[in-house]
């Protein structure tokens, strides 16, 4: 507030006071009079009526004092006047109306009060007189007169208060602009002047005022000349710099160092001390284990450390001291490096798409529980979490709808597990747990079926409703495995029975299954995880016309990329996925695969190439297979003329279904090739009753066709037999050009092996059959002539 304020104040409070005590003691003096006057009026009235009364019961003429009782209504203080005779009864009365009756009880009510006095004769007692009175008056007098007395004040005050206001602008104006301009100092305008005229204490004031502000002036010009001498050299670096003098202040600084600092001091004076600066640094930092804090007073040694503020902010700092005993500071914003750092640590370590930990972090996690459970003596469990038919969600629905899904199972798997144990997510479908505090099977049993639980709600998921169930695998420290490798393994086969038994169910490692029988059942799990994450690749080995050298056809071939144990070739794992009928689900992977492929061939102008794919026996006894095929086919836009299916001697010898199937698929324009001929039951009929169109001779009996006289004899038998009728032959297994020379010899029509081509990848086919590429082709069946 304002000094001519505080002055306007003071009067008016001092007045608002003096006029209150004032109006109280005026209206109580002024009251009492008037109290005093009614009070004498009343005596004066009781006397009156007393005598007339007396005068009236003595002669009982009682027509005068009727009169003048009547007259008393124009008195506001009276409000009933009544006399009565010695036996009580009332001869006079304001309300006539009560003339003749017994008197009555007399009660004060409010501001109404009675005055009763009893008339006596000479020689007896001659009746009584009551009069009631009423204060209205008084109290209508009493706020009359506070009324005005207030008005009175209130417009006194009004006018003391501008009075005092306008005595205070008076005595202060000189002052405020003194102190304006001190202000305008103080903010660090240097060329500020008051001109105060006069020759009293404040013109006195504002003359010293001006000159201090000319010396103030010149010392200031000086010490910014001296400190642009020191600071410029520093505004050039990146870092911040600081210079603390030997008394342990602030001599300068750069505007970097001032910018790093903003944070916990936005106003870094020269001055300041450097045991200011460190507290504020500590009361602000994130102190972590291995970095304690240093106390102020170790400053005679040189300090290099990096520092997290509350805020996020990382500062390096460096501080060391010089000969003269000042202390030199280097500090340098290094926020975002250590933020390049930490997304870099994250994103090794946590899944990009669930924000979950990954293999990674989780081998280490498990890890660190195996030693800590190993040295309480504590069990802990290993779970594997696999989504059931998650891959149906994928294809029918899309990736976004799939990636969204798993979002909300990783979350939904987050509140279900207790503060301490770990969800991570291993990949596809797939997320693995640690549950600690283990006491017993059953608590195994009630925490993995409150998690199978917590799948069964519907997950809502791109506004459609969708419902999921998991199949869990558990193996147990230590019972299970001692090892982090024993147990994931040990949780691996788990799940692969879980799965087998009808999904939507946990199972614990049966420690019985051990040996040949345990890595069988740990291939099989694997496998089934493979075709779930796509593990599978193709390769497109060419085959060759003979007769014009040119690539008129391509069989795929399926390799297992597996992450751990390499590429495996399809003889160590196809047979156990026909054996446990992961094959179909397989082979509808390998045609759609390779018929999207072919697509890419035709756009590049390869749309003549036959593509053969082989189909298992296994899969033409499950029903749906005809209806599969077309709905691929239909969606990759193959040509039926351009598809052919390979099949064995095994899966003709399953007649009835498997030949109406057969009979379907060429009578659309699907061609059907019989492969391996010769090492299986054979039979001939098999050519007959089957709408075969080619015949592949098995790489057994081509591998020593140039020296063994019964393998020529019988390919060349083979080769007789197909063209006699009238079906196509193809060689497999060709790799030398002696081979080559005497299949042509023999009529073969076309030939397949490493002689001709290797198998490679799809993209690289049409490289590999390009116009220069054919030359070698055709040289290499030319040879053979």
């Amino acid at each position: 507030m304002s000094l001519r304020s505080r002055i306007a104040v003071t009067i008016s409070l001092l007045e608002i006071a003096l006029m209150a005590a004032v109006l109280t003691i005026t209206l109580n003096h002024s009251m009492e009079g008037v109290e005093s006057q009614i009070t004498s009026s009343q005596k004066v009235t009781i006397d009156l009526l007393g005598d007339l009364s007396k005068a009236a019961l003595i002669t009982e003429e009682f027509d005068e004092l009727q009169t003048f009782i009547n007259g008393t209504e124009r008195d506001p203080n009276i409000q009933t006047v009544m006399i009565g005779d010695v036996d009580g009864r009332v001869i006079a009365a304001t309300n006539e109306f009560m003339l003749g009756a017994a008197m009555p009880d007399l009660e004060d009510h409010g501001d109404r009060y009675w005055r009763r006095i009893d008339i006596h004769g000479a020689r007896a007692d001659l009746g009584s007189l009551a009069i009631e009175f009423s204060q209205a008056p008084l109290r209508e007098a009493y706020q009359h007169t506070l009324k005005i007395g207030v008005m009175i004040a209130i417009i006194g005050t009004i006018a003391i208060a501008l009075t005092g206001w306008l005595m205070g602008h008076v005595l202060t104006r000189r002052l405020w602009s003194l102190a304006v301009a001190a202000d305008k100092v103080a903010c660090g305008e240097h060329d500020i002047r008051v001109y105060l005229p006069g020759c009293d204490e404040v013109a006195r004031v504002g003359r010293a005022f001006n000159s201090m502000i000319d010396r103030l002036g010149e010392n200031m010009n000086a010490l910014q000349a001296s400190r642009d001498r020191l600071i410029k050299p520093t505004e050039a670096i990146s870092e911040g710099f600081a210079l603390w003098g030997v008394d342990d202040r602030l001599v300068l600084c750069n505007r970097q160092f001032r910018e790093i600092f903003s944070s916990i001091e936005p106003d870094i004076e020269i001055g300041m001390t450097h045991a200011r600066l460190s507290t504020l640094i500590d009361d602000r930092l994130v102190v972590r284990k291995e970095e304690p804090r240093s106390p102020h007073n170790q400053r005679d040694v040189v300090r290099a450390r990096e520092i997290e503020f509350t805020s996020g902010r990382w500062i390096s700092l460096c501080e060391f001291r010089t000969p003269d005993g000042e202390l030199v500071g280097i500090y340098t914003d290094i926020s975002a490096r250590k933020a390049t750092e930490e997304t870099i640590r994250y994103q090794a370590t946590h899944d990009a798409l669930t924000g979950l930990p990954n293999r990674t972090l989780f081998d280490k996690q498990l890890e660190d529980a195996l030693s800590a459970a190993d040295g309480d003596s504590q069990q802990l469990a290993v779970a594997f979490v696999d989504l059931d038919r998650f891959k149906l969600v994928n294809d029918g629905l899309g990736h976004k709808v799939g990636d969204d899904l798993l979002v909300a199972v990783a979350k939904r798997l987050q509140t279900t597990i207790n503060g301490q144990d770990v969800v991570a997510r291993m990949g596809g479908d797939e997320f693995i747990l640690i549950l600690h505090d283990i006491k017993s099977r059953d608590d195994v049993r009630l925490r993995v079926t409150r998690i199978l639980e917590s799948m069964r709600p519907a997950f809502l998921v791109g506004g459609q409703e969708l419902h999921v169930t998991a199949s869990i695998g558990v193996g147990l420290f230590p019972n299970d495995g001692q090892s982090a490798d024993q147990l994931l393994k040990a949780a691996d086969v788990a799940l692969y029975r879980a799965k087998s038994s009808g999904r939507d169910r946990w199972q614990l490692m049966n420690r019985a299954v051990d040996g040949a029988a345990f890595e069988q059942i740990v291939l099989e799990s694997q496998l089934r995880r493979a075709i779930e994450l796509a593990q599978f690749v193709l390769l497109y080995q060419p085959q060759v016309n003979l007769r014009s050298g040119e690539v008129v056809g391509v069989e795929a071939l399926v390799r297992w990329h597996h992450p751990e144990w390499g590429v495996m070739p399809p003889e160590q794992f196809i047979p156990l996925a026909e054996e446990t009928g992961l094959i179909y689900d397989l082979g509808l992977w390998i045609l759609k695969t390779a018929c999207e492929e072919h697509r890419r061939w035709r756009e590049v102008g390869l749309g003549h190439l036959r593509l053969a794919v082989n189909m298992s026996p296994y899969q033409l006894k499950r029903g749906g297979l005809e209806e599969d095929v077309h709905r691929i086919l239909d969606d990759t836009g193959m040509p039926l003329d351009r598809l052919e299916v390979e099949l064995t001697e095994t899966a003709l010898m399953q007649e009835g279904e498997t030949t109406n199937l057969l009979q379907r698929l060429a009578s659309v324009g699907i061609s059907v090739a019989l492969d391996d001929f010769g090492t299986g039951y054979s039979s001939l009929s098999y050519l007959k009753r089957f709408p075969i169109d080619r015949i592949k001779i098995d790489r057994s009996f081509v591998r020593d066709i140039s020296g063994s006289q019964s393998d020529g004899a019988l390919a060349r038998a083979v080769v007789m037999l197909a063209h006699g009728l009238n079906v196509g032959v193809t060689a497999e297994g060709v790799e030398t050009a002696a081979q080559l020379s005497l299949l042509r010899h023999f009529g073969c029509d076309e030939a397949q092996g490493f002689l001709l081509g290797e198998p490679v990848a799809g993209s690289d086919l049409p490289t590999v059959i390009s116009e220069r590429h054919r030359p070698p082709l055709e040289r290499m069946a030319l040879a053979a002539v």
